[in-house]
């Protein structure tokens, strides 16, 4: 009788098993690595809460002679923003005969205890990473969380007529109202012009970011999509935050997909010379193309079809431990011998002023 083809190594030759685990959706995310490199996160933050003060009014001097008497009046030239600290945490479970059964190194693939630890702290920053520091508070659902990017641009929009700029109608940010005006002062734009074209009053827009529509029927490009308007949008983003504030993104980030249409409509001779390499991020690991000056990447996590424009030195990540996620040790008798693992943190993140920050996203005409 013929034996069974592998017959005899099927019961004299064992398994092979290899150590080491396949790891996929390993990602690298450039704002957390920025604001350390950058010395943006602070830790041993303490309190029950945390403001800080923002200039909202200028007050000009009036002309005058040598013969007319002086006026003397007190001016209130700050207002207080305040924010309170929140706690995300993760717990899980090792039992005392999981312990057992990996004790012996020749037959375990790994020290359960030290792989437990390591995908704990891994998978809350990569929580942390795509969503909380993209997190909008004002979203009554998404209150308890951090006050993350998104919180800076209220969860309603409108356009201004004759302008390209999306406004909030209603929305606040540690506390101040953002709406255009609601602290006084006056938009100056020119006939026929909506903000932010003009010379705006501090007062008037001190505490609203840059939002613009790449839909918006007043850019130039005749077919109002992303692919035909993300440069125009940029540089309008980037112009009047420079001309109002001083200020100009370090960086622009968008989701993966609207990056990848901003390449395609790059020429090829663009995509190659796109000047200088910003020198933190390709030290970081991240590649990006640079723009007008200011480096251009994606990110995952980042909202879908927008385009955000940060301010590294005008952000900063607040903890109140020494490290941003804090690891617990505990012994359980209630769960049979159980060891009880718990990551934390405590801690939020502070934006000086939405002023600093731009966001690009589709806001109709």
């Amino acid at each position: 009788m013929a034996m069974t083809a592998w017959a005899r190594p099927a019961v004299g030759v064992i398994t092979n098993y290899l150590k080491g685990i396949t790891e996929v959706g390993m990602r690298d995310f450039v704002q957390l690595a920025m604001m350390r490199k950058k010395g943006r996160i602070k830790y041993k933050a303490g309190g029950k809460d945390f403001n800080w003060l923002a200039t909202f009014r200028r007050d000009p001097p009036t002309r005058s002679d040598d013969l007319e008497p002086s006026s003397f009046v007190r001016v209130n030239r700050e207002k207080a923003a305040s924010l309170g600290f929140i706690t995300i945490q993760k717990g899980e479970l090792i039992s005392k005969g999981e312990k057992l059964m990996f004790q012996d190194q020749k037959t375990a693939r790994y020290n359960i205890l030290e792989r437990v630890l390591d995908k704990l702290h891994e998978n809350c920053m990569e929580y942390f990473n795509r969503t909380e520091l993209y997190n909008d508070s004002s979203d009554a659902s998404n209150a308890d969380g951090l006050t993350g990017l998104e919180s800076l641009f209220g969860t309603t929009t409108t356009q201004i007529s004759n302008s390209w700029h999306s406004t909030m109608s209603s929305g606040t940010y540690a506390g101040l109202n953002q709406v255009l005006g609601a602290y006084g002062g006056e938009a100056n734009a020119p006939s026929g012009k909506g903000y932010p074209m003009g010379t705006p009053d501090l007062a008037y827009n001190f505490w609203h970011p840059m939002i613009v529509s790449f839909t918006s029927s007043n850019l130039t490009a005749s077919t109002k999509t992303w692919i035909n308007t993300w440069r125009e949008s940029q540089r309008k983003a980037r112009t009047f935050m420079e001309a109002m504030h001083g200020k100009k993104p370090d960086i622009w980030l968008t989701d993966p997909i609207s990056y990848e249409e901003a390449l395609t409509s790059l020429e090829e001779k663009e995509r190659i010379i796109v000047g200088e390499q910003d020198k933190d991020l390709v030290n970081l690991g991240f590649r990006h193309i640079k723009i007008d000056g200011i480096p251009f990447m994606s990110e995952f996590g980042c909202t879908a079809e927008t385009c955000y424009g940060l301010t590294w030195k005008k952000m900063q990540l607040l903890s109140m431990q020494s490290q941003l996620w804090d690891v617990q040790k505990d012994f359980d008798i209630n769960y049979s011998g159980a060891q009880k693992l718990l990551i934390d943190f405590y801690g939020q993140e502070k934006f000086e002023s939405p002023a600093c920050f731009a966001k690009i996203h589709d806001g109709g005409d």
